[in-house]
């Protein structure tokens, strides 16, 4: 069994919030010192606290997570859409050298899906063809997407 650290993304209510590049590069220091696996971030858009964005901050560590893998637990490629998400995850695999695992999901907040504009009940069925479309990005060997929600490759 292999264990990860869950980047520090959020804020408490009541807490003071003390986000800072230095504490997200001790954690990741701290994590690949006590032998964990990875570093995990997850993903929302909108909180009633502050969060910040986990592939930002998983990018951002990158210099102290030699040899840690980074994960996403999960991303929302129906909110952030999957062309921007595939990007932003292939671009963050290159700089680490290969060492992304990515985990997609619908997200469970309707907030998010309110502030993107997508109506929260079509999530299920849009997370199906964004993971169709992510994975026709990736393997050129596989047919053409007939997609209802995501436009074309161009």
């Amino acid at each position: 069994m292999r264990f990860s650290v869950h980047m520090p993304l959020i804020g408490f209510q009541g807490e003071q919030t003390n986000f800072s590049l230095a504490k997200m590069l001790d954690v990741a220091r701290t994590a690949r010192r006590l032998g964990f696996h990875a570093l995990a971030a997850n993903d929302h858009l909108v909180f009633p606290t502050p969060w910040l964005d986990g592939p930002s901050v998983l990018a951002a560590v990158l210099s102290e997570a030699e040899g840690l893998c980074l994960t996403t637990t999960v991303s929302l490629p129906v909110i952030r859409g999957p062309l921007a998400l595939a990007k932003t995850l292939s671009t963050l695999d290159v700089l680490s050298g290969g060492r992304v695992r990515a985990g997609v999901g619908p997200g469970s907040s309707a907030r998010d899906y309110a502030a993107a504009g997508i109506p929260f009940e079509e999530r299920w069925p849009r997370l199906d063809e964004a993971v169709r479309y992510m994975r026709a990005l990736f393997n050129p060997d596989l047919q053409p997407l007939r997609a209802a929600f995501t436009p074309p490759k161009a």
